[in-house]
């Protein structure tokens, strides 16, 4: 069900875009007066999950500016020279001083997408496909904004975004450990997992000068089996299925249900590779990090334009008229924004060169 149209026009693109919605392509014999239900087979679009641990906040249509906190807080000190009344009366009180924050700015992206159908495709709806819209985009917009957060990258180019500089991204942090997940699949003991978990965490949280927590793990799903069953020689295991006793014993592969990493809320992301649409797959298996860093929010709502009477370019330097080929086109964008106030409030975890495909 698919015929050349409207390739991307602006940047090269490996996938096959050139698809559209044709009825003549779909076979009348396969089409009425049968009962349609539809795809009922397909997976749920991921939604963006991973970017909701951070604070959303009001962006708008240009620059955001945010207030971020100061290292410098004031501090107590004690009252003269004992723990007496005598001690304490009428001695100098200590004097502090304090800085409540600096003021940063980020600026949002546009992220939009257009399909076309051709008008009797969308008449007849074969299977719900057309419908089925309304679903498929805003879940695209939702990866990408995911990707953006995550990778810094576009998910339909798969290429750097650009102008983002202020925004910053997550997996930009230099705080990087090499994941031996040969080491966590030598059974019987994979203690070495565990202690690179540890490495992670102590990259974050024992920073000086910086106050910063890891609260969240997310892990690439292709290496849940490495993560489930990991544990050192007495038992000890990496990850617990939530709301399990402590036992020591459960291993649960349901990449959709969450639990906790050494004692740290944990799930499965499928953004943590980068391997988003037409983005490249990248070395990071596992991110964690202090999300109270994260920023994010949209300036206007997800919306939806539909049109019969717009000229689109065709990416060969030429123009469709959408009126005289009897087509229709889908216009879904939204504005997006985010910051990551310091990428070293992150560490990411990464399989070594040749482990690539692990």
């Amino acid at each position: 069900m698919a015929a050349a149209n409207l390739p991307a026009n602006d940047a090269p693109i490996t996938a096959d875009t050139s698809v559209q919605g044709r009825m003549s392509l779909v076979g009348d014999s396969e089409l009425l007066p049968k009962s349609l239900v539809g795809d009922i087979f397909s997976k749920a679009q991921s939604q963006s999950v991973l970017m909701t641990l951070g604070q959303q906040v009001p962006v708008s249509l240009g620059e955001t500016v945010v207030t971020v906190p100061s290292l410098k807080k004031p501090a107590a000190g004690q009252v003269g020279v004992g723990t007496s009344f005598e001690d304490r009366e009428g001695h100098q009180k200590p004097i502090t001083g304090f800085h409540y924050g600096t003021r940063t700015s980020f600026m949002p992206i546009k992220l939009a997408v257009i399909v076309t159908a051709s008008r009797e495709f969308a008449l007849v709806n074969p299977d719900g496909l057309w419908s089925q819209l309304a679903t498929d985009l805003p879940a695209a917009i939702a990866r990408a904004a995911d990707l953006a957060v995550v990778h810094g990258r576009d998910a339909l180019r798969g290429t750097p975004l650009v102008g983002i500089n202020t925004n910053g991204y997550i997996t930009e942090t230099s705080n990087r450990v090499e994941m031996d997940l040969n080491a966590a699949r030598d059974l019987p003991t994979q203690g070495d997992a565990i202690d690179q978990f540890i490495e992670a965490w102590r990259m974050v949280n024992t920073q000086e000068d910086k106050d910063y927590e890891v609260n969240y793990w997310a892990y690439a799903p292709e290496i849940t089996p490495d993560i489930v069953t990991a544990r050192r020689e007495d038992g000890t295991p990496l990850w617990r299925p939530a709301g399990v006793p402590s036992t020591g014993s459960e291993i649960n592969l349901n990449s959709g249900v969450g639990g906790s990493i050494l004692g740290i809320n944990a799930a499965a992301h499928k953004v943590v590779t980068g391997k988003v649409d037409n983005a490249p797959k990248t070395r990071v298996r596992v991110i964690g990090g202090d999300f109270t860093q994260l920023a994010y929010g949209y300036a206007d709502q997800i919306s939806y334009r539909i049109s019969d009477q717009a000229t689109l370019p065709d990416g060969n330097g030429g123009y469709i008229d959408l009126f005289s080929t009897n087509q229709v086109a889908v216009l879904c964008e939204a504005t997006f924004g985010w910051l990551v106030h310091d990428p070293s409030a992150f560490v990411v975890m990464e399989v070594p060169e040749s482990g690539e495909s692990a």
